[in-house]
Formats: structure tokens, C-alpha cells, sequence
């Protein structure tokens, strides 16, 4: 089943991470100027998930983000990872 991602500045119980952060580690994260806020911003949030909906059957479980995915495969191939040195990376 195809689901869009909601772009939510609500963090919840799996991703809502940045309250277990100190000040400074939390600064690094939301650098706008750091390279994976402008991956995020300029390529990730840009990709068009209903492009990707065709490839989803109509019932099942829901989708992962496919923004998520996409921006991780783009890392890997772009820098050569396999798929563990992908995970350890992200």
C-alpha cells in the first residue's frame, strides 16, 4: 500500500531523537549549512513520491519513505558504498 510521507516537524517515539541531545550536538544536527540538511533540502525533499506509487500493490503494509530510500540509494551509488558501508554511514 502506497503512503506519502508526511513532512511533520513533529517528532515522535522512533525519530523525535533531538530532546536526548545536548545543546551542542543538537546545533550540529540543525546546521542549515551542514551537507545532509542541504542534501535533505535540495534533492530529498524534492523527489516526487507518487512517481513511485505504480510499484506498490493496493493492500499490504504501508511504504517506508520513499524520499528516505531514494536519498539513500543516491548516496550509496553516488559514493560507491556497498550496503553495509551504507548503514554504517547513515
Amino acid at each position: 500500500m502506497f503512503r506519502k510521507t508526511q513532512d511533520s516537524s513533529q517528532s515522535d517515539l522512533f525519530s523525535g531523537f533531538g530532546q536526548l541531545l545536548d545543546d551542542k550536538k543538537d546545533k550540529k544536527l540543525n546546521d542549515p549549512k551542514a551537507w545532509y540538511n542541504i542534501f535533505y533540502k535540495y534533492f530529498v525533499s524534492r523527489i516526487d513520491e507518487e512517481k513511485f506509487a505504480v510499484l506498490f500493490s493496493s493492500t499490504g503494509r504501508p511504504n517506508a519513505s520513499v524520499k528516505t530510500l531514494v536519498g539513500m540509494m543516491s548516496l550509496k551509488e553516488g559514493f560507491g558504498w556497498s550496503d553495509s558501508q551504507l548503514f554504517e554511514q547513515v
